[in-house]
């Protein structure tokens, strides 16, 4: 999705190959099925302009993206005005960075570690049949894999951590509407 945003027009399926910064080929095949997927998710919208390929633009823009994302967020705790006054305040051996911010500040943050969430579970897929793409170089494939597992995870970390702030472990992970 941020190759999607960064870009100023929609984009065709070999634009948005060219544009991946990735550590192993990728294929146009992998690159076409993610973009159907996010299609059909609601994340993009497509046209056919040129009456040959599909071209691919954002459904929303990002801060419109960020904003419902960061209302289900708050929408998930039982508490709101307590969720927010916690975040702010959370107790630790340095003072806490989010101590005396505004509400625009807490968005910014919440979007920011979410973002980064969405980032490593795309990046992991996309990972993930790069390593099952490639054929003859099983050191490649082999890292890949590794990278995605670990981007994974690191996703994981992220739900089980908003999960456990908010007290709702059913909201977040694969299984719940935000994963």
């Amino acid at each position: 999705m941020a190759v999607m945003w960064a870009a100023d027009t929609p984009l065709t399926t070999r634009t948005v190959r060219e544009r991946l910064n990735h550590p192993c080929p990728v294929t146009h095949g992998s690159v076409g099925h993610t973009l159907l997927a996010l299609y059909r998710k609601g994340y993009l919208a497509r046209d056919r302009r040129d009456r040959r390929s599909w071209q691919y633009g954002p459904a929303r823009p990002l801060a419109e993206h960020l904003a419902v994302f960061i209302q289900r967020l708050v929408a998930a705790s039982p508490n709101r005005p307590l969720t927010l006054r916690l975040a702010l305040a959370v107790e630790s051996a340095q003072p806490p960075a989010l101590a005396g911010a505004d509400l625009a500040t807490l968005r910014h943050f919440a979007a920011a570690v979410l973002e980064k969430r969405d980032g490593f579970r795309y990046t992991a897929g996309i990972c993930q049949r790069a390593a099952e793409d490639v054929t003859g170089d099983e050191g490649c494939a082999g890292r890949c894999r590794a990278r995605a597992a670990a981007l994974a995870s690191a996703a994981e970390d992220i739900d089980e951590a908003l999960a456990a702030a908010t007290g709702r472990w059913d909201q977040f992970g694969a299984g719940g509407p935000l994963g």
